[in-house]
């Protein structure tokens, strides 16, 4: 739905409804609308979506009732002198023990919604493989953004749970925190606490907010339609033919996945944080200059913000303090750390797809940051010793293009699905034909791409980079967006939408198949 014409006419209705009628039921509208939205991707869709929410709300509201309580009875006996420490201190830990049951309970009914249609397909294949049988796998379409909802969901629960979030009681509110539209497609995993005030507040329609946000949002459908699924006729081309191409192959897709990877998702949170700006509401900044990066962890930091904050903040953390890892650290100091990374990154590449491939991605990418781990020290010495060295600006940019290439190698195994393919197209980047296939023509017309379309692609990075070069890291408040400088010149805006609008028209991918839903990370 989104970038479809469907979509445009759904905000053509939605937004003079949202402004012009009071402010105090403006939330009714985004409520109702973001339902309508929902309901377009399927009634089926729209169920689990209800029964996700009403399993959280309802969850949430026993954990706060259970703090609440808890709370009281402390004050009910601090006051009248009844209970001594020792005992305070014991009824508290009974409360956080069964509140840690009931969180178990609550967090386990949300991801079996996941986990059923994410899972399911992937565990009877497992099954198979491992017994032989041939039992039927289901096939089953996972519901749109029921994975971005079900970790925003469970960061809502985990959050009452410490008492850093009173629990929601009006469940038409919650409802809008989980139905919010704008966040169906690609995330970003939202927290309550953060997004509750401004999509609960009454706003006054602001006309440049609003060409900001429309700007946005044309700049993300460029991002898309022009320079990723231009971008993906190539990548396309290697995948059905991965050993017609290579070590080359792999070669090729470092630099061409991670261009269709970056174009496509950044296009999808500029359309989603755009049209939310438009709205007068502010959504988590998803990303942050990532190819800007000189490590691995550098760069998870910067990619995909709210799912980085999430696993660090509900599974990393939690794992690396646990009494289970106090136990393992009388063996050795850096146990808790490498099993509560290699789990997480585990866990990460297991919510990126239902395939082992990528549970292989993210164990790839936390041995890789645990070997940097363990080289600090070394890197420090260095350092100290060659002071001139490691400031050199030289060094950043040379190890800005080796996170780059590590980042990119390891995402051919989201390419190719093959672990032991992935491997051996690996293994043959060290052979002398990987680099001098790139000067084969046959191979460059295999990748089904003419001159002009290259160009496009070229021309695209070449802009995608400018663009960001220009724009603020998150958090600067000194700095002024792209967007905000081109509001103040109403013509230069206006040509430059005009422009966007044209490059998507003449130069967007609408060939045979095309779905405007079809984003890459939307089937994550």
């Amino acid at each position: 739905m989104p970038l479809s014409l469907l979509f445009l006419a759904f905000l053509a209705v939605l937004l003079p409804l949202y402004f012009l009628l009071p402010r105090r039921i403006q939330w009714l509208i985004l409520l109702v609308g973001s339902i309508v939205f929902y309901a377009f991707s399927g009634w089926q869709n729209l169920c689990v979506l209800i029964a996700l929410t009403i399993l959280t709300y309802t969850f949430g509201r026993m954990l706060g009732r259970s703090i609440d309580r808890q709370n009281d009875t402390l004050e009910q006996h601090r006051a009248d002198g009844s209970w001594d420490k020792p005992t305070r201190k014991a009824f508290r830990d009974r409360c956080v023990t069964r509140r840690k049951w009931l969180l178990a309970a609550a967090v386990a009914a949300d991801l079996s919604l996941l986990i059923f249609f994410k899972y399911t397909a992937f565990f009877v294949r497992t099954w198979n493989d491992l017994t032989g049988l041939g039992a039927r796998v289901p096939s089953l379409l996972l519901p749109l953004g029921l994975s971005y909802v079900t970790f925003s969901a469970i960061s809502y629960l985990i959050d009452v749970s410490r008492g850093q979030q009173s629990c929601e009681k009006n469940p038409l509110r919650f409802a809008l925190f989980t139905f919010y539209f704008p966040q169906m497609w690609q995330g970003p995993i939202n927290r309550y606490g953060e997004l509750a005030p401004t999509l609960f507040a009454p706003h006054s329609f602001d006309g440049p907010r609003v060409i900001r946000g429309a700007l946005r949002a044309l700049w993300g459908g460029v991002k898309k339609l022009v320079i990723a699924d231009t971008t993906a006729i190539a990548v396309t081309a290697i995948m059905q033919s991965p050993a017609d191409f290579g070590g080359t192959g792999v070669i090729l897709l470092v630099l061409l996945y991670s261009v269709q990877i970056y174009a496509d998702f950044t296009g999808g949170m500029d359309v989603c944080l755009g049209v939310s700006s438009a709205l007068g509401i502010d959504l988590y900044e998803n990303f942050d200059r990532p190819f800007g990066s000189s490590s691995l962890a550098e760069y998870w930091r910067r990619w995909h913000r709210s799912m980085s904050r999430f696993f660090t903040d509900y599974v990393f953390y939690p794992l690396s303090v646990s009494r289970f890892s106090q136990k393992l650290s009388r063996l050795s100091r850096h146990l808790p750390l490498w099993i509560a990374t290699l789990v997480t990154w585990a866990l990460t590449g297991l919510w990126h797809g239902a395939g082992w491939n990528f549970v292989v991605w993210g164990l790839c990418n936390g041995f890789f940051m645990l070997i940097s781990q363990e080289l600090r020290p070394l890197r420090r010495r260095l350092g100290e010793r060659f002071p001139r060295a490691a400031s050199s600006r030289y060094l950043h940019a040379l190890c800005c293009v080796g996170t780059f290439c590590t980042v990119g190698l390891f995402r051919t195994l989201d390419v190719y699905r093959g672990v032991g393919l992935t491997f051996s197209l690996w293994g043959k980047l060290f052979t002398p034909t990987a680099w001098e296939g790139l000067l084969d023509g046959a191979l460059w017309s295999a990748l089904d791409m003419n001159v002009a379309q290259w160009v496009l692609v070229a021309l695209g990075v070449l802009l995608m980079w400018a663009v960001s070069r220009r724009t603020p890291r998150v958090g600067d408040t000194n700095g002024t967006s792209l967007g905000e400088r081109l509001v103040r010149r109403p013509l230069l805006c206006a040509i430059v939408c005009a422009l966007m609008v044209v490059a998507i028209v003449v130069f967007g991918r609408y060939g045979l198949g095309y779905d405007a839903m079809d984003f890459i990370y939307g089937q994550y």
